[in-house]
């Protein structure tokens, strides 16, 4: 809890007891708090006399309650305007098993006991969704490290949430409250890798026309989450060992040393214990990014959490999803993992009946829209000769989704072509 000024308690503890449960606030303007329930009944509502506050539109002044049984909670609505929904269905009273997710109106809750609840006092990983084993198995190696400061490997395949699982242990660690700062190793430019990880002198090359903070610098006293760290070349990966080791940097065309003191949390999508092997990668750096080593599990291993995570991404743009299309979602494979999901509900959202009929059916809508992307991002890289940068400024991407658009529809990367 530590003070933050969302959570509230029903009852007078401090925090949830050994078997203690919790009800997480999962969406909405309450997103992130959490609430220790107790054997009686607590009225949930947006009412700031209420026992579970959550201010959010959807949710009726006296919404539902909650009461903590050892099978499980007991969900009531209390004449709700918008009903209390429960796989998918409206509930007026139903005994909902821990780990699973109840909506309120837009708002998702989700009921966690014991030490998933946060017994042992240790730290809470928020924004993190997810009910099944496997998710929570992961989510619990994250609490036990976010406590730490050490280095920290994410594994895990392309969209499967790695920087989520970053962001996370950097809010619920000691550098919580300073910056939390992204570098993409697999897309930094070859030739600007230096400037954009260390910084540079005005002068130092052509176009330094102002003294610029690297990554690392701007990541001084919070964490720098280093992305595609198997694709640094090897020069890179000497000299970003040299700061692990000494925390000492030089901007690029200066001579004098700078200090930082940051956490460093990188992730890759390649198995960096075969490319030490191959020799492709330095083994010394190897151990110092993986004193802490975390696998972030794919979407086709969490049972039960695409509709959670759909329904999730759907309340945030204040939307619901159809039966249908939830049903064929949970049949997929979902090769792109959370990311992939996150993208179909945008996609659902931009092709709903105008007419209030429905969504166009899920295949169609999704090639006509892959169209539509494509011939946008193609005209963009056109327009600027393929600056990628300029491109995804048009586009109101960053540089990084601009390259992954590109990988998604074929689309090769190019030198800038430059005019006469």
């Amino acid at each position: 809890m530590n003070g933050d000024p969302r959570t509230r308690t029903v009852t007078q503890a401090t925090r949830a007891q050994q078997g203690g449960v919790v009800c997480e606030v999962l969406s909405g303007q309450g997103v992130a708090s959490r609430h220790v329930l107790s054997e009686r009944p607590a009225v949930v509502g947006s009412e700031p006399s209420v026992d579970v506050v959550i201010a959010e539109a959807t949710v009726s002044r006296k919404h539902a309650s909650f009461e903590a049984t050892p099978r499980g909670v007991r969900v009531k609505d209390l004449g709700s305007r918008n009903g209390t929904w429960y796989l998918g269905a409206s509930v007026t009273d139903a005994m909902v098993p821990f780990g699973a997710t109840v909506r309120l109106g837009k708002t998702l809750v989700r009921f966690v006991a014991g030490a998933d609840a946060g017994a042992d006092g240790g730290p809470v990983i928020d924004g993190l969704q997810g009910a099944s084993v496997a998710f929570g198995e992961h989510r619990t190696q994250l609490k036990r490290v976010a406590a730490t400061d050490v280095p920290v490997l994410l594994r895990g395949e392309t969209g499967s949430g790695k920087e989520a699982a970053a962001r996370a242990l950097h809010l619920a660690g000691s550098r919580g409250p300073g910056p939390f700062i992204t570098f993409d190793g697999a897309h930094a430019s070859a030739e600007l890798l230096d400037s954009q990880l260390f910084g540079h002198k005005k002068g130092a090359f052509t176009g330094a026309t102002e003294n610029r903070a690297g990554a690392v610098e701007l990541a001084d006293g919070g964490t720098l989450f280093l992305d595609g760290v198997s694709e640094l070349p090897a020069e890179a990966q000497v000299r970003l060992l040299r700061v692990l080791e000494t925390r000492k940097y030089t901007r690029l065309g200066d001579d004098k040393p700078r200090e930082s003191d940051f956490r460093l949390v990188s992730a890759s999508q390649h198995d960096l214990e075969k490319l030490v092997r191959e020799r492709c990668f330095r083994e010394d750096l190897y151990f110092r990014l993986a004193v802490a080593v975390i696998d972030v599990p794919p979407l086709r291993q969490r049972a039960g959490d695409v509709r959670l995570l759909a329904e999730h991404f759907a309340a945030q743009r204040g939307i619901t999803l159809d039966g249908v299309t939830l049903a064929a979602w949970e049949r997929a494979e979902w090769p792109g993992n959370v990311r992939e999901l996150k993208n179909a509900v945008e996609r659902y959202e931009l092709n709903l009946s105008p007419g209030g009929a429905g969504p166009a059916p899920v295949v169609a809508r999704s090639k006509v829209i892959g169209e539509v992307e494509k011939s946008l991002l193609v005209a963009a890289l056109e327009q600027h000769r393929y600056d990628v940068n300029q491109a995804a400024q048009q586009l109101g991407l960053s540089r990084s989704q601009t390259y992954r658009l590109m990988q998604r529809h074929g689309i090769e990367p190019r030198k800038r072509e430059r005019g006469s």
